[in-house]
């Protein structure tokens, strides 16, 4: 699943979506075909709708909050990769992550293949500070599953915001240009991920058919709307209480879920019902909105009532990621999206922002003791080649 959206408003009775006064939606692809593929993309989504939850509940009538599940569990999980003790399994806990995990998104990551029509990248970059080295095998992890670039950055060099924002907006086709406020000197990396679509409908709206209509705020306010319409046989669903449209983009691989609440509904009320219900083909007529939306959100306070606590605070162990002891100071989200005739363009961007606290860490002294039969080799450093190798089972 890509993309989570809601709008927080009040709708009018309706008659097969004829007018899409209130809604929510998720953009997303058809489940994995691998079991371990379809535990992560579970749990990822179980981790997003929790977000959104919190997210809502905190939102004003008329603020639209829109989030993305893939990009918040991707940064998050880069970050947990270097985690250890009570810091890692808070994390794994929130964000819903299945054992053999980096494997599984690794593997997910393979899987979100875009067809003719689509347009979809995702892209993870991790910038540690010059004085910062990072664990060999986090470094590989983060290469090999999360295909993360490495670079050593200045934190306090007035060119590293720019170039780092810069990488975001290019990485999102500049949907997302200014990700990042500011930059702390004293930080000890900022891991980020971006996440780019953009997709043709596979039945395109008739602009001809697309007029100004009247859109009704949960606190009453009524505001003109560009709103498109088509009449066609459509994927829909339909209990009491809400109604629903799957519409496909080109390919058929990903397509866009939009639920409408009944009267006296909230949009979130009717969302997770609608994802685990099947959809028929039913004629009928479609009234929905043109979009061009953004939305940013600091996570931080959001994740730390979920349950991941200890991530935010100097005790923190992320002893597994580099040798500066260090701790989550920022969860930065941004998402945006447009909307039309044609179809859907949507971005979305996450920093984590690692802190560096008081003390280095060092790797403890560690005791090898060869008093049984052990191996060795002789090798050229730099090629590898081996000259003499052997096992030892008597050196007497």
């Amino acid at each position: 699943m890509i993309c989570f959206f809601c709008f927080q408003n009040k709708n009018r009775e309706y008659p097969m979506l004829k007018y899409v006064s209130c809604l929510a939606f998720v953009l997303f692809m058809a489940s994995p075909a691998c079991a371990q593929e379809v535990s992560f993309s579970q749990g990822m989504n179980g981790f997003g709708e929790n977000v959104l939850v919190q997210l809502v509940e905190k939102a004003g009538p008329r603020d639209n909050v829109l989030v993305s599940p893939y990009s918040m569990s991707s940064a998050l999980s880069l970050a947990a990769l270097g985690a250890r003790g009570t810091t890692r399994e808070e994390m794994e806990k929130v964000l819903e992550l299945p054992d053999g995990w980096n494997a599984a998104h690794q593997n997910l990551a393979k899987a979100l293949k875009a067809d003719e029509g689509v347009t979809l990248s995702m892209a993870n970059g991790i910038w540690g500070a010059q004085d910062t080295k990072f664990r060999r095998m986090f470094r590989r992890q983060a290469e090999r599953s999360f295909g993360a670039k490495i670079e050593s950055v200045d934190f306090a060099d007035p060119e590293t915001l720019p170039m780092i924002n810069g990488w975001v907006s290019k990485e999102t086709r500049g949907m997302i240009p200014d990700l990042i406020d500011q930059l702390d000197p004293d930080l000890v990396a900022v891991l980020v991920n971006a996440l780019y679509f953009k997709g043709d409908w596979k039945d395109a709206f008739d602009v001809k058919g697309t007029s100004d209509e009247d859109f009704h705020f949960a606190d009453g306010g009524v505001q003109k709307i560009s709103m498109m319409h088509r009449r066609d046989d459509f994927a829909y669903a339909a209990e009491e209480g809400w109604q629903a449209v799957a519409l496909p983009y080109i390919g058929d691989a990903f397509e866009l879920v939009v639920v409408l609440p009944a009267e006296g509904k909230l949009p979130l009320e009717s969302l997770g019902a609608a994802l685990k219900t099947g959809f028929d083909k039913r004629k009928g007529y479609l009234g929905l909105p043109k979009l061009d939306l953004s939305s940013g959100v600091e996570l931080a306070k959001v994740l730390e009532d979920m349950g991941m606590k200890q991530a935010f605070l100097p005790v923190a162990d992320f002893s597994a990621m580099c040798d500066r002891a260090a701790f989550i100071s920022r969860v930065i989200h941004k998402v945006a999206m447009k909307m039309d005739e044609k179809g859907t363009e949507a971005a979305a961007a996450t920093a984590v922002m690692m802190m560096k606290t008081a003390f280095m860490v060092e790797d403890p002294p560690f005791r090898m003791v060869v008093d049984r039969p052990y191996g060795i080799a002789l090798r050229h450093r730099t090629s590898g080649a081996i000259l003499f190798m052997g096992v030892v089972a008597n050196p007497a």
